[in-house]
């Protein structure tokens, strides 16, 4: 989805029936899409090593790899930037959701093409409900990132909470693609298979 088109709180007035329901099939879609590795970005080589550790147990870096993969994610060339995603991550750890808000708007703007940002404001519009409007924002994740596994985890929150299990199901079978081992992500898909049969796969 290209830049921010509309401000957010034209977003949070859309009827949810509608926009909500809409933004969950165009995720939906790039969730269809293989996760591959981007073909630009920053940190590229170390992410890719850290993603194969990721899914082999057997790997010696094994121990580690998804705490490496978030701290590559939330890195960037521009200290100032880098400073400020840390100083976001603590406003969200201490609830402060309008000033994470802000400060996300402005990272967005500022670096379009930094997955971490535009995943760390859709945690915060659904921290704050604001579902459609996260839904938005996980979709230019995924767009710059394939193989985010917490835009992936969070599309499914919102679907769970928004009673689209189908949406929920694709993001966690997708999230073993990428994140085999995660823990109970895969009871947790089998559990939604028997549930509902006609899900789609």
């Amino acid at each position: 989805m290209p830049g921010n088109p509309r401000n957010r709180s034209e977003l949070d007035d859309e009827p949810v029936s509608d926009s909500l329901h809409r933004e969950i099939w165009r995720v939906s879609d790039l969730l269809r899409c293989p996760p591959t590795a981007p073909q630009s970005g920053y940190r590229l080589d170390d992410l890719e090593s850290a993603f194969i550790a990721l899914a082999d147990a057997d790997d010696p870096a094994h121990e580690g790899s998804e705490d490496r993969i978030w701290a590559i994610w939330c890195d960037h060339p521009d200290p100032e930037a880098k400073s400020a995603m840390r100083g976001g991550i603590k406003m969200l750890a201490e609830r402060q959701l309008d000033r994470a808000q802000a400060l996300f708007d402005v990272l967005t703007q500022q670096h379009s093409d930094w997955a971490e940002a535009w995943n760390k404001r859709a945690t915060v519009a659904y921290l704050r409900g604001y579902d459609c409007a996260s839904a938005i924002d996980i979709a230019r994740t995924l767009k710059l990132e394939p193989r985010h596994f917490g835009a992936m985890g969070g599309f499914a929150q919102i679907c769970m909470r928004n009673d689209s299990l189908d949406g929920a199901y694709l993001a966690l079978q997708q999230m073993l693609v990428v994140n085999p081992l995660a823990p109970g992500i895969e009871d947790a898909v089998i559990g939604m298979s028997k549930d509902s049969p006609n899900t789609v796969h």
